[in-house]
């Protein structure tokens, strides 16, 4: 019998001859026949699933060879090899591969205080644990002030100290101290610009003058040629000079028996006298230095009369009357061109009537009314 033959006995055999005979059946085996238990040896695929590959960087199912599983590389499989310190995870010939992380972006410098600049090294490592980036820092000692971008540089160079803050009460030249210009004081008088001070003089770097005191006013005077100008005895100053409040007062004594009160010098004065006569003989003229001017008629007296024609007259209450039954002269027109003088009576009214009869003057020739101016004749007839 060959080794890929088995042959199987029937469990029943015959007893020949003293020897039990047990018939047979020999089977062809394709894998050989195993020579311990002289059956064929089974498919050692035989129930295997193969779908359990080992990684996913290969195809989820497989091929059973040899009683082995055998499974495609899949490089197009999603993967993670576990590894925080590798990125973009992807599979090659059955394998997860990452890319390692590359540490080149630092955080930016920072101060830590204000002369201590931290800098991280450009190169860092990737940390296993929590797949960061760590960086190496290294400090900088700042001279002259930290900036997140780099030491400060010396603030004093290219810097000039000529400008002093108070031309006259600095020195003209400072010296600068990180970056800031200091000059010396100096002392002495100064001009301060304002002319209402004096004595002006540097105090602790600045121009300082007394303030101008202005309490010697002017004397009176007048602003007016009626009116009294009296000033105030605090003032100001401005531009220099001391301008001092004023007051105009009317001058004015008070006595209604005075005008054209005055003012001279500063001082107010009294007017002439008001002269208060009327024109009226019939009255009694005075004055009172309260009330003004006082006329009180009087009664009885001669006067003079306003009628022109009768001028004689007697005083009654503070009227002049004309006298009656007096002879005055009145005017009568004796042609067109002359008037001629003619004795009349005064009534009492003033009125001077004409009591002589007026010359007459005819046209011979005229039967109308003749008219006449000087030697020429006009006749209106009837």
């Amino acid at each position: 019998m060959s080794e890929s033959t088995s042959r199987h006995y029937e469990p029943l055999g015959v007893c020949n001859a003293g020897r039990c005979e047990h018939q047979y059946q020999d089977d062809v085996c394709d894998r050989g026949c195993d020579d311990t238990s002289g059956v064929c040896r089974r498919d050692p695929c035989e129930g295997m699933a193969c779908n359990t590959p080992p990684s996913p960087c290969y195809y989820a199912q497989g091929v059973c060879r040899d009683g082995a599983c055998q499974y495609l590389a899949n490089n197009a499989g999603v993967c993670s090899d576990s590894n925080p310190c590798t990125q973009a995870d992807h599979c090659v010939e059955g394998n997860c591969v990452g890319d390692p992380i590359v540490c080149s972006t630092p955080p930016d410098p920072l101060c830590v205080d204000s002369t201590t600049r931290e800098v991280a090294n450009p190169q860092g490592l990737c940390n296993p644990a929590t797949g960061g980036c760590e960086y190496g820092l290294q400090r900088q000692f700042c001279e002259f002030g930290c900036l997140p971008a780099g030491c400060d540089g010396d603030p004093c160079l290219g810097v000039e100290c000529n400008v002093p803050p108070a031309a006259q009460c600095f020195s003209q030249t400072g010296v600068c101290d990180l970056g800031v210009c200091t000059y010396e004081l100096v002392a002495g008088p100064c001009d301060d610009g304002d002319p209402c001070t004096l004595s002006d003089a540097c105090r602790i770097g600045n121009c300082v003058g007394q303030a101008m005191t202005c309490n010697s006013p002017p004397p009176p005077d007048c602003a007016a040629p009626d009116t009294r100008r009296v000033y105030d005895n605090a003032g100001s100053c401005t531009n220099g000079a001391c301008q001092y409040p004023s007051t105009n007062i009317s001058c004015n004594d008070s006595n209604a028996c005075t005008g054209g009160d005055y003012c001279s010098a500063g001082v107010c004065h009294s007017g002439s006298a008001v002269n208060c006569d009327d024109g009226n003989p019939c009255t009694s003229d005075s004055c009172d230095p309260g009330a003004g001017c006082r006329h009180t008629p009087i009664s009885g007296g001669s006067c003079v009369s306003p009628s022109g024609d009768c001028p004689t007259g007697t005083c009654s209450a503070g009227s002049c009357v004309p006298i009656p039954n007096v002879t005055c002269v009145a005017s009568y027109q004796a042609d067109l061109c002359n008037e001629v003088e003619v004795a009349g009576i005064c009534t009492a009214s003033g009125e001077c009537v004409v009591t002589q009869t007026p010359p007459e003057f005819y046209c011979p020739w005229c039967y109308g009314i003749c008219l006449q101016c000087y030697f020429i004749q006009l006749c209106i007839p009837f």
